[in-house]
């Protein structure tokens, strides 16, 4: 069974966290695709991570071009938790397309893994995703 979002457990599960994240990743592919998203972008991360998503959106739509982004979760571990910060090391199956207009590809990454920190903080009652960074 999914996890309920926005995320308000006082304790989140790795599932749980790993439901948040697969959330905005689906929600993050949607508006690059020129789409929108299914859940509210701002019960899923904080506004600097919002805001980036949007400004990145808004350059691309000005330069006529879209992204098709594939990814999944193939790793979540909690490596740090406190009551309002965790931190976890994922690893993601993932590949993109930056199209133009006409919906032609104009570079690929293909197929590949990626392994990222994510950390989530806990605003009030919600968990929300904050940042991430790769993994040297």
């Amino acid at each position: 069974m999914p996890a309920a979002l926005p995320l308000v457990s006082e304790e989140p599960t790795p599932e749980e966290l790993q439901a948040l994240l697969e959330a905005w990743l689906k929600a993050k592919a949607a508006v690059l695709a020129g789409g929108r998203a299914e859940l509210p972008l701002d019960e899923l991360a904080r506004a600097p991570q919002v805001d980036r998503l949007n400004r990145q959106r808004r350059e691309d739509e000005a330069a006529g071009l879209s992204q098709a982004i594939d990814s999944s979760v193939r790793r979540f571990t909690i490596t740090s938790r406190s009551a309002n910060r965790i931190e976890a090391e994922v690893e993601l199956r993932y590949s993109d397309e930056l199209r133009n207009s006409q919906g032609k590809v104009l570079e690929r990454t293909p197929e590949g893994s990626r392994s990222n920190r994510y950390v989530f903080g806990r605003d009030g009652k919600t968990w929300k995703l904050v940042f991430f960074r790769p993994l040297a």
